[in-house]
């Protein structure tokens, strides 16, 4: 019953990540889907770096060389290129099945990533908003609202769903900015 107390009382008292993503015209979204499937064009994107989405995410941490060349010219799902333009978070859809924890990162160089990450992407100006976001998805308070909120975390696929994250309490703070361009 204590749960459902606090998580009524944050809802009521914070704004959501919804909010503050249309305040701030940011955009979240998956990444693309490389099987063959509708065969869409994808020819924008041949040439272009593509992240392994096991390696090269982890929590406040980027490893950019973990990627390789794109070369397929027909896809499933490509979305809109602008996603794949920095500034951005990116987070895998997989949890952390030690903490239920989200991996995320700040990241400001433009890559393609596939469907098993997802991003919040917004403007240079936005960087501060980004990098805030960075640290509260990685917090364990975020760990938390997997738990309670999430529909996934415990029961079968641990995964964060961006339908469910975007309705998850937020709140902004100076100080947590600065943890998080330290750390990374």
């Amino acid at each position: 019953y204590w749960d459902f107390e606090l998580l009524s009382s944050m809802r009521e008292r914070f704004r959501t990540i919804k909010d503050i993503a249309a305040e701030r015209n940011l955009i979240m979204k998956k990444g693309l889907q490389d099987n063959d499937g509708d065969r869409k064009d994808a020819s924008h994107l041949v040439g272009k770096k593509i992240l392994d989405s096991d390696k090269s995410i982890d929590h406040f941490y980027f490893n950019d060389r973990s990627c390789s060349i794109f070369r397929k010219d027909k896809i499933h799902r490509p979305r809109t290129p602008e996603i794949y333009k920095a500034p951005y978070v990116l987070f895998k859809k997989g949890l952390d099945c030690a903490d239920y924890s989200i991996k995320a990162v700040y990241v400001g160089e433009d890559f393609l990533y596939r469907e098993t990450i997802n991003c919040i992407k917004g403007s240079e100006a936005d960087k501060n908003v980004l990098l805030n976001l960075c640290g509260l998805l990685n917090s364990s308070l975020f760990s938390y609202f997997n738990l309670m909120l999430g529909s996934s975390a415990g029961i079968e696929r641990e995964q964060v769903f961006l339908e469910e994250l975007a309705d998850y309490p937020y709140t902004y703070s100076d100080e947590l900015v600065e943890l998080v361009q330290e750390m990374q």
